[in-house]
């Protein structure tokens, strides 16, 4: 259409996203004939393209501007475990207490204001009782010190790119220039920052095009508002609407039981997808005895379906609602020689030796980055200790310049300054220490990262200390940090952008299924939330019960429970050719097991999609639908494909009430007849014997009258 690439902005949520755009779009503006594409499009490669994240756009707008909001380009963006190792620091030296003032406590809110634009003067002007003047103070020391270091965190990549356009009206209006189109996805995911950041841009030219699904929106808990996509229309009165609405993944019975279920939101605009696919196979209920039975089945039906269809076991997907409930399915895959990989655990950038190779790295980089310096100081063990490290900050205070920390290691290390309390073997420790960072600095514009990555292993001393443990687990150490030299080298074959800010940035943008590798073959393990924008043939939604699976956070809240059903919609649309719903009669959780109700979900998939998978199963599906108006037909009971759960249906099952205190949770709020409202902080069960499974008594901590074990039949939920 003879628009210049250049003059587009594409952002979505993931690096994997945003790779797989770039490429169709070179292969669709023929990247294989530079010339021939130049001549009609003006395209000249990928780095004419801006198609990124969010947070990846933002950072690079600051690396270019981020002077004009006190940023150097070099600065530093902390991940999750950098942010808490500052605010644990910043807690200590108020002297107050880490149990009664939890710090990731302080960066959530934090976190909260920074999606809301709301600053720290802002903060403390709104306060309205001790604990939000806590946070407020601390707030602006969390601020002062990433300032210090010259580091950001996640939310400020947007928060300071959005304080950037706002105070500078010749950047926004070179921006709007140069961006023409803006183009995002997956908004209905954005919060508050992202929508104003977005709309900054395109309010002039308006030519913003968005795409969401209002029905996927799952990620209220860290700041989304579905309000961005539903309320589309009111911003842009002339915007037009395109529904997307056939699905090209999933099967007709598939889509029909999700549709069934995501039609009882209220909070949503009317949609029904449908599919040109065949009707496939109904959806497999299964209720198995507790979760370690649950996860047998689960096996099972992974074995069985890779021996029938020949399939890799990446082709099966298992996804629950947090990350306790894995641990079943990993157990039972162990047993049965089943290859998994769990998404969502220990990210290969989050391992504690490959963020110490890092930590040397961003040093070189940034020297003002203390978290990273004290981080590279202890490995290997140096002997800096508290009181070490305090005398140190006291040489840096009096040094100039941002750096203060690492010029006060360098002069005592050179005997520039009163190094009195330090030892000659610790003074030399810190001065090789000083000459590998002021090395590598010198040679940062010549050396490749992988090198780099090479030296810092090597003479840091960090894999001597490893060698000489010489245990299986150190082993693996060493291999991960050989890995990283390797992912180095892969990152400058395909980075235009080689450099070692470039590639730091890239490890700390990185998300959880982003580093999924579709080589690696195993049964993927995640929570629905990681699911989303995935697809597997084959997929098991595990532990549908009514406070695991709608969880019980959310039981008290119109909104949350919609919410709820949003995720397990998701969840149950990432299968394409077999969708498996099971849970269990007992779930242990926390140390405890207790009774379980199925989930408030089951009550709303049409019938006629179910194929029941054992009798138990059948009883509790015909108990959860009594009552119902059968708009879908009877529901027929069919033969368990289990041999081991073939036999007669069981009669139908009043729930008892054990059961209706299966609902409840560590954390919820009940109201009792004479003691008042509490808090549920422990759950067990007693006097269980002959079969006969006991009572559940509930820990209640009491607003007047303290903790108290009282039975689980002697309350009620709070609503």
């Amino acid at each position: 259409m003879g628009l210049d690439p250049r003059r587009i902005l594409a952002i979505t949520f993931t690096n994997k996203a945003a790779r797989e755009m770039r490429e169709r779009i070179e292969r669709l503006l023929g990247a294989a004939s530079p010339r021939a594409a130049s001549a009609r499009t003006g395209f000249t490669g990928p780095g004419s393209l801006w198609i990124s994240t969010f947070h990846s756009t933002c950072a690079r707008l600051l690396r270019l501007h981020g002077g004009r909001v006190g940023l150097d380009p070099r600065f530093a963006i902390y991940d999750e475990a950098d942010q808490l190792s500052l605010m644990k620091r910043l807690v200590s030296q108020q002297g107050w207490d880490e149990t009664r003032w939890p710090p990731s406590g302080f960066l959530a809110a934090i976190s909260r204001a920074k999606d809301e634009l709301i600053g720290p003067e802002e903060y403390q002007a709104r306060v309205g009782d001790f604990r939000q003047e806590r946070t407020g103070r601390i707030y602006a020391l969390y601020q002062q010190a990433l300032r210090d270091c010259n580091a950001v965190d996640f939310d400020d990549l947007i928060f300071r790119t959005v304080v950037l356009l706002r105070d500078n009206g010749d950047i926004l209006a070179d921006l709007r220039d140069r961006f023409r189109h803006v183009l995002v996805d997956e908004y209905q995911d954005t919060n508050h920052a992202q929508y104003v950041f977005a709309n900054l841009l395109a309010s002039e030219h308006r030519n913003l095009c968005v795409v969401g699904d209002d029905d996927q929106s799952i990620y209220r808990w860290r700041g989304a508002d579905i309000r961005n996509v539903l309320e589309f229309e009111e911003d842009y009165p002339d915007a037009r609407i395109i529904r997307l609405e056939q699905n090209y993944r999933s099967t007709k019975t598939i889509l029909k039981a999700a549709n069934g279920i995501i039609a009882h939101n209220q909070k949503r605009k009317p949609k029904e997808l449908w599919t040109r696919n065949p009707d496939g196979d109904p959806v497999v209920y299964y209720l198995a005895s507790d979760g370690q039975k649950e996860a047998e089945f689960v096996t099972g039906e992974v074995l069985g379906g890779r021996r029938r269809h020949d399939l890799p076991l990446r082709s099966f997907a298992v996804l629950y609602r947090t990350h306790a409930q894995s641990r079943a399915f990993e157990d039972s895959f162990l047993r049965h020689g089943v290859p998994y990989q769990i998404i969502g655990g220990v990210r290969f950038y989050e391992r504690k030796e490959i963020k110490d190779v890092l930590a040397y790295l961003r040093v070189v980089l940034n020297p003002a980055d203390e978290v990273s310096l004290e981080r590279a100081l202890g490995v290997p063990k140096r002997n800096v200790g508290p009181k070490t490290l305090a005398r140190l900050r006291e040489l840096g205070q009096a040094e100039s310049g941002p750096a203060g920390l690492l010029a006060a290691i360098r002069a005592a290390a050179r005997g520039e300054v009163n190094s009195s309390g330090f030892g000659p073997k610790l003074l030399s420790e810190l001065g090789r220490f000083v000459a590998l960072i002021d090395d590598l600095a010198a040679r940062l514009e010549t050396m490749s990262v992988t090198e780099m990555v090479r030296e810092v292993a090597e003479r840091s001393g960090m894999l001597d200390a490893l060698r000489r443990e010489g245990t299986p687990e150190t082993s693996s150490r060493m291999e991960n940090i050989r890995e990283l030299a390797t992912v180095a080298a892969d990152f400058a074959r395909r980075s235009e952008d080689a450099s070692l800010q470039a590639f730091l940035e890239t490890a700390a943008l990185l998300a959880d299924i982003d580093v999924m590798r579709d080589e690696d073959d195993g049964v993927i393990l995640m929570t629905a939330h990681n699911a989303k924008g995935l697809e597997f043939p084959y997929v098991f939604v595990v532990g549908l019960e009514q406070g695991l699976f709608p969880h019980s956070r959310s039981l008290d809240e119109p909104d949350g429970v919609e919410e709820e059903r949003r995720l397990c919609y998701v969840a149950m649309t990432r299968a394409m050719r077999r969708l498996y719903l099971t849970h269990a009669r007992e779930r242990t959780l926390y140390g405890y097991s207790m009774p379980a109700e199925p989930s408030m979900f089951f009550v709303e998939i049409p019938e006629n999609t179910l194929f029941v998978a054992s009798p138990t199963a059948s009883a509790v599906v015909a108990s959860r639908h009594a009552g119902k108006d059968r708009d879908h037909g009877e529901l027929a009971t069919v033969r368990d494909p289990a041999p081991a759960a073939a036999g007669p249906t069981r009669p139908r099952e009043s729930l008892g009430p054990a059961a209706r205190a299966s609902r409840l949770s560590p954390g919820d709020r009940v109201t009792h007849p004479e003691w008042g409202t509490g808090m549920v902080v422990g759950i067990q069960r007693v006097g269980g014997r002959g079969g006969q499974p006991g009572e559940v008594q509930l820990r209640v901590a009491f607003d007047e009258q303290g903790i108290k074990v009282i039975a689980a039949t002697e309350v009620r939920r709070k609503h």
